[in-house]
């Protein structure tokens, strides 16, 4: 979005989400974050994932969740709705479709290479997806740009640490 329509906006805040440009780069160069990454590879095979997922009552997925997170990050009744929204006709369907979308835009040659809008870049320094490596190699795509990791956040850094997110957000805009 801020590179192919930077016109309608201001500025942009990232949370945990690599630029596109950096990934291929870094996966090649860090076999660490190609392991790190590879439920993405996984997420390209058409309907498979959907169908694992949904096993038992959407455990796969509360695992990832839990397993991926502080312990206070989803409440019982969090994972509940998750259950519940993605049990919906298609719905994990849309969602593993970002990624295969994702896949397809990483190198694309018509997009600028870096992002020209003021951009804060929020980091989990605990994400087991996405190496803080990777968010430094990020950042050199974002020219007038600011790049925060919260230490004892993870890939759902906005969920843990809510407060620091949030305050942060609030003095960028």
């Amino acid at each position: 979005m801020a590179r192919e329509y930077a016109h309608l906006l201001d500025q942009v805040v990232i949370l945990n989400a690599p630029h596109e440009r950096a990934m291929p780069t870094h996966l090649i160069k860090h076999l660490t974050q190609l392991v790190r990454s590879s439920y993405g590879v996984f997420f390209q095979l058409r309907g498979l994932p959907e169908k694992l997922i949904s096993l038992s009552n959407w455990k796969v997925g509360i695992t990832m969740l839990e397993s991926s997170s502080l312990t206070h990050a989803f409440s019982e009744e969090d994972l509940k709705l998750y259950r519940q929204a993605w049990s919906k006709p298609n719905a994990m369907k849309a969602m593993i479709n970002w990624y295969r979308a994702n896949m397809k835009s990483m190198t694309r040659p018509d997009l600028p290479a870096k992002v020209a809008l003021p951009t804060l870049l929020i980091w989990g320094a605990q994400d087991q997806f996405l190496g803080k490596e990777l968010a430094g190699k990020s950042s050199q795509f974002i020219e007038e740009g600011r790049l925060v990791f919260l230490e004892n956040g993870t890939h759902w850094v906005h969920l843990e640490e809510a407060d620091k997110v949030n305050a942060l957000i609030a003095k960028f805009i």
